[in-house]
């Protein structure tokens, strides 16, 4: 029995001690270190860059300009001057009232019972004129398809819309100063309908200049072209303004300078606001029978 009873301590302390073991290594107990091997630099551990910030009424725009592959040689522009209180010497206060011919109107024209017609009224234009493609006989239910063929043998196309007036179908037409001479070709067609005008242009004889037909309010630019004129010669236009019955000295335009040839290509810039009513741009020297140039701000 006595034997027995020393077995059973033993046993027992045998499972405390091993209790003891597992306990320690399961509470943390302290572990042998890793050994840094002689000679090994340690690297410092960078800590990550934090982005400054930046205040952006500070950051500075940049532009950057593209140079043209060729320099730009289009129509030079001038902006339309405000009203000045007094003509330059020499320069009429007043002209009487002339608005010119009938270069951008459509008068008898054919009937309407010979179907489409397209009328060009002179055979012969010069630089520096312009004037209508005149159309009769015409449906308003379809568009009208057109085409003028240069001497070049190149061609431009145009479209025009019928109203339900019946009113008469017109296209103003005015050749750059720098457009080739000699035969043009107009062809119209509507449906099965087509039709076919000629004219041909020529240089100018006299100095002369046109206007495109303006009738509208300002912030735009109408096209005038000169052609004619003393090689590189200058000349300072002047504007006039309808009123009472007699065209009123309004201001004097820049200085414009025409080409080896006598020609120039402009846009004049109508500004937004510019007072209405109805102007004539006057090129001192011209004779008494160049159209009149005018045009109207709404």
């Amino acid at each position: 029995m006595k034997s027995f009873v020393r077995l059973c301590s033993l046993v027992f302390a045998v499972l405390l001690v091993a209790c003891g073991v597992n306990t320690a290594q399961q509470s943390g107990a302290a572990q042998p270190e890793a050994v840094q091997p002689a000679n090994t630099p340690t690297a410092p551990v960078a800590e990550p860059a934090q982005p400054e910030e930046v205040d952006p009424l500070e950051l500075t725009p940049v532009f950057v300009t593209i140079e043209p592959a060729e320099p730009y040689d289009g129509p030079k522009i001038v902006q339309l001057p405000m009203q000045s209180d007094a003509p330059p010497v020499d320069i009429p206060p007043e002209l009487p009232e002339t608005f010119g011919g009938t270069m951008f109107t459509c008068q008898a024209l054919p009937d309407d019972s010979l179907g489409l017609q397209i009328t060009i009224y002179e055979p012969v234009y010069e630089l520096g004129q312009g004037f209508n493609f005149c159309l009769s006989g015409y449906r308003e239910d379809l568009p009208i398809a057109g085409t003028v063929l240069f001497p070049d043998g190149l061609s431009a196309p145009f479209f025009l819309f019928p109203d339900a007036t019946g009113g008469l179908q017109d296209m103003p037409w005015i050749p750059d100063v720098y457009a080739p001479l000699g035969e043009y070709t107009v062809t119209v067609t509507q449906g099965e309908a087509t039709a076919e005008a000629h004219f041909s242009l020529q240089a100018a004889t006299k100095p002369q200049f046109v206007i495109e037909p303006y009738f509208g309010a300002g912030n735009a630019y109408v096209p005038v072209l000169f052609a004619g004129f003393a090689p590189n010669s200058v000349q300072e236009p002047f504007l006039y303004r309808y009123d009472n019955e007699v065209w009123r000295y309004f201001a004097s335009l820049p200085a414009i300078q025409f080409d080896a040839e006598g020609l120039l290509s402009l846009n004049l810039y109508i500004p937004e606001g510019y007072p209405s009513g109805r102007y004539q741009i006057v090129v001192p020297g011209l004779s008494d029978d160049v159209y009149p140039v005018t045009f109207v701000v709404e």
